[in-house]
């Protein structure tokens, strides 16, 4: 059986360590983030990956199974709810919201 390929949203302080991990089993598709500096990163410490800088194209793509969410608190439930409907699983780097309005 196939392992699933992951993309990681975010590169920060807690989205590198989540993209290196993945990236040395082997199953890091690509990294999104939507600052130069998060690109730049992404690059450096999983070079061979895609980049990107919009979630909407990392989502379209077929081979992406699922998303790790490592981004500022207050983007993960706009994200998640992206990435369900888009049939992918998702994980999200605590919390889920910020706003329990959502």
């Amino acid at each position: 059986m196939e392992r699933p390929d992951i993309i990681v949203c975010g590169c920060g302080s807690w989205g590198r360590h989540i993209a290196r991990n993945l990236h040395a089993l082997g199953r890091l598709r690509g990294v999104v983030d939507t600052s130069r500096a998060g690109q730049v990163r992404a690059r450096d410490c999983v070079p061979g990956v895609e980049v990107w800088e919009r979630p909407e194209a990392a989502l379209s793509d077929s081979s992406v199974c699922g998303v790790m969410i490592a981004t500022p608190a207050e983007t993960h439930y706009r994200l998640a709810c992206q990435t369900l409907e888009a049939g992918k699983d998702v994980f999200i780097e605590k919390p889920m919201t910020v706003d329990l309005e959502e």
